[in-house]
C-alpha cells in the first residue's frame, strides 16, 4: 500500500514572545532494513518504504502488473527511518518540548538520541512525546523502527494469545510503513 503522509514539520512556540519558530524535519531520511544493514537507501519523508525502495531500484514498481507479489518480502522485514537534525541552543530554553507524530503507519518504536520514547500502534491518532530533557544543542537523531507484518500481536490480544497472521482479512501493507513527524513544540502549562 503506497501512502503519502501528512506534512513533516518540527515547530517551537515561544512562550516569551508568542512567536513560532520551526525546524523542518521533512526531506531526506535514511531507510535501513533492520536485519540487513546492506539494504539501505534515502527515503523522502513524508513518504513510505515501498516508494523509497522503488526510487532506489531495490524493488520493482509495486503498482505494476504482479509486482506486488515480488515485493511481499518488504512487509516481512523490520525497517528503520532515521535522520539527524540540529537544535539551536535557544530552542532548549523552552519549558517543555513535545515531539508530535501524526500518520505513523502503524506499529513503530520511536526514539530520540538513543532513548526510546514509546510505541505507536494506531495510524489514525496523534502521538505526543516530551523530549525536553532528551534534546541537546547541535546534532540530534530521531529513529522510527517499524515492526514486520508477518505476525503482529495486536493490543488486547495478549490475553488470548492470538496473533494476526499476514493472510488475515487485512493485508500486511494495510498496517504500516509511512512515517511522518509533525511537531516539536514548546507547551506552557
Amino acid at each position: 500500500m503506497k501512502k503519502e503522509c501528512e506534512a513533516l514539520v518540527v515547530s517551537l512556540v515561544c512562550a516569551a514572545t508568542c512567536l513560532a519558530a520551526e525546524i523542518n524535519l521533512g526531506g531526506t531520511w535514511t531507510l535501513v532494513q533492520a536485519d540487513d544493514q546492506s539494504v539501505t537507501c534515502p527515503a523522502k519523508v513524508p513518504g513510505d518504504v515501498h516508494s523509497a525502495l522503488f526510487s532506489a531500484r531495490i524493488i520493482p514498481d509495486p503498482h505494476f502488473g504482479r509486482n506486488e507479489l515480488k515485493n511481499l518480502w518488504v512487509g516481512e522485514r523490520e525497517w528503520i527511518f532515521s535522520r539527524t537534525f540540529d537544535v539551536p541552543e535557544e530552542f532548549l530554553k523552552a519549558k517543555r518540548v513535545t515531539l508530535r507524530l501524526e500518520d505513523v503507519d502503524t506499529f513503530c518504536t520511536v526514539s530520540v538520541n538513543g532513548v526510546e520514547l514509546g510505541r505507536t500502534e494506531n495510524r489514525f491518532r496523534r502521538w505526543d512525546y516530551d523530549v525536553t530533557k532528551l534534546l541537546r544543542p547541535g546534532r540530534n537523531e530521531i529513529r522510527g523502527k517499524f515492526d514486520d507484518n508477518s505476525f503482529t500481536l495486536l493490543p488486547g490480544e495478549a490475553k488470548i494469545l492470538t496473533f494476526r497472521p499476514k493472510d488475515a482479512d487485512a493485508t500486511a501493507e494495510d498496517f504500516r510503513k509511512a512515517f511522518s513527524v509533525t511537531h516539536l513544540r514548546e507547551t506552557y502549562r
